[in-house]
């Protein structure tokens, strides 16, 4: 911690905002906690009760949405875009990205066709008439599958292979699960944090809470340390073996 701070004072006299955050800074308060995954999950929920103006990157976004594939009639993937008001991350099927607004996930989307060659009319992003080429296939930027050159199948072997990398996974567990932190326990269902306890009888109130608040920030920080350095470390809440999870 002493090296991280004292970084922003080494900077101070060549960064512009190193410099304005070092004339602000008056006393330094610390919070300690078990581990560095409480560390994080503590630190992008303070950024967004606290609003620094310094940092904006954690902070929360009320227009989180993400891509939904589902297949029409006629057996061609199509993205919907599924906005906040009715996104359930953990809980919903064939989800892809989490992205901060709109714009980014057209963004997104956009780039993913021109990367891939895919037909920007079958993906939503361009109107042709029935039958018609798009755009893409008259510059050479669509193999063609909106006039069947290429297989609907195939074109949507290319989408999801090329989604996949930002698929969100649904929950795997059948409610929530403990990752232990040192002396802590964090506990988490579908993807959301729901508190730290630090005994038995915390981590039954919070394996038992219906109180779900999505954050994009703790996901990721979340979704990197279930499938990698905490693995080993995550309890089944659910499971019907009790054990002594704070030995």
């Amino acid at each position: 911690m002493r090296t991280r701070v004292m970084s922003h004072f080494q900077s101070a006299l060549t960064v512009r905002k190193e410099m304005k955050l070092s004339q602000q800074v008056h006393h330094i308060e610390w919070i300690e906690t078990s581990g560095e995954l409480s560390a994080l999950v503590l630190e992008a929920k303070l950024i967004k009760e606290r609003m620094p103006s310094m940092n904006i990157k954690l902070r929360r976004s009320k227009d989180l949405c993400a891509w939904q594939l589902s297949q029409d009639t006629s057996g061609c993937d199509r993205p919907t875009l599924i906005t906040h008001k009715h996104l359930q991350p953990g809980v919903q099927e064939n989800l892809f990205g989490l992205f901060y607004n709109k714009k980014e996930a057209m963004g997104y989307l956009a780039a993913v066709a021109k990367k891939y060659q895919l037909c920007e009319a079958l993906l939503g992003l361009e109107k042709v008439d029935e039958g018609k080429p798009c755009f893409g296939y008259q510059v050479k930027q669509c193999h063609g599958a909106c006039i069947g050159k290429v297989s609907l199948a195939a074109h949507n072997l290319k989408l999801r292979t090329a989604l996949q990398l930002y698929k969100v996974p649904v929950w795997s567990f059948a409610g929530a699960v403990a990752i232990k932190d040192g002396h802590s326990m964090l506990v988490i269902n579908k993807w959301c944090y729901l508190g730290t306890a630090n005994d038995h009888d915390e981590l039954e109130d919070f394996a038992q809470s219906k109180d779900l608040n999505f954050d994009l920030d703790i996901y990721k920080i979340i979704k990197k340390a279930i499938t990698g350095s905490h693995k080993v470390n995550v309890v089944n809440l659910s499971s019907s073996q009790r054990v002594d999870r704070f030995s």
